[in-house]
């Protein structure tokens, strides 16, 4: 009974599975410069949060991975939740994020090295497990760098990839436009600071120009990290259970101590 309560399994054929090989850990900034609205939607402007909520929205619609982690980023970050297969969930979860949920201000240099913590295993090496970070670089804090955070990412095995969410401007370009800017304590995103986070582990920062080019964007790299991954197909077999092999023979064994118990008893009497 107690190697029947091990469940052991015997591996069978391979499982046409039509999901990616890909876990994906997103962490979204809930900063305050999140709050800043420089998108035009629809003649309206947005804030940039609203912006990365909306992309996360229609990105897990079609999420073509096999599970997906949410990180709150801010001081401290914290999981939101945790790795699972269950996309609706997932979903309504980003639809539950708030602005200032960590807190006013992100360290971001501190949550990668919480998330290369708590989402690396043995396993990670052998499938794709994928790093989202939805931010708008502006203003970290925290006792690690940024680009600190993003070196032990990569020396946990995981891929980053960043998604800039907010509008870029050229100081060089309107040196006017700017300085009214910083009088209205606007921080316009900080490409180059993703970029050189996404370095080391090769991966790739994009910026949201629109939620469309966005979500084209995410799904293109889930698809790329998925064809890289080729470990996967050798483990992904169908698993048939063999405890009902060990459990009957237990059970009949069971059933036969009392007849023996009878037996040993009968025999003392009149032996």
């Amino acid at each position: 009974m107690l190697f029947a309560m091990a469940q052991p399994v015997r591996l069978g054929a391979s499982l046409n599975d039509e999901t990616l090989p890909v876990d994906l850990v997103i962490m979204v900034d809930t900063s305050v410069t999140m709050t800043l609205k420089d998108y035009v939607v629809e003649g309206q402007a947005v804030d940039r949060f609203t912006i990365a909520r909306i992309i996360l929205e229609r990105f897990l619609t079609e999420f073509e991975g096999r599970s997906v982690a949410i990180v709150v980023l801010g001081q401290p970050s914290a999981i939101w939740l945790p790795l699972t297969a269950e996309l609706d969930l997932a979903r309504h979860l980003v639809g539950r994020l708030r602005l200032s949920l960590g807190g006013r201000h992100a360290a971001l240099g501190d949550a990668l090295v919480e998330v290369a913590e708590q989402f690396s295993d043995e396993h990670v090496h052998m499938t794709g497990r994928m790093v989202l970070l939805l931010t708008d670089g502006v203003l970290p804090s925290g006792s690690v760098s940024p680009i600190e955070g993003g070196r032990r990412l990569a020396q946990s095995g995981m891929k980053l990839m960043a998604l800039g969410i907010g509008a870029m401007i050229d100081p060089a370009a309107d040196p006017v436009a700017d300085q009214q800017v910083m009088r209205l304590i606007y921080e316009p995103l900080d490409m180059q600071l993703l970029k050189d986070i996404v370095q080391p582990s090769e991966g790739v920062a994009h910026h949201a120009a629109t939620v469309e080019q966005a979500v084209a964007a995410l799904h293109t790299q889930i698809r790329k990290m998925g064809a890289e991954v080729v470990h996967v197909a050798n483990t992904n077999r169908q698993q048939i259970p063999l405890y009902p092999w060990l459990l009957i023979p237990a059970l009949l064994l069971l059933l036969g101590l009392p007849l023996f118990a009878m037996r040993s008893r009968t025999t003392g009497e009149y032996g």
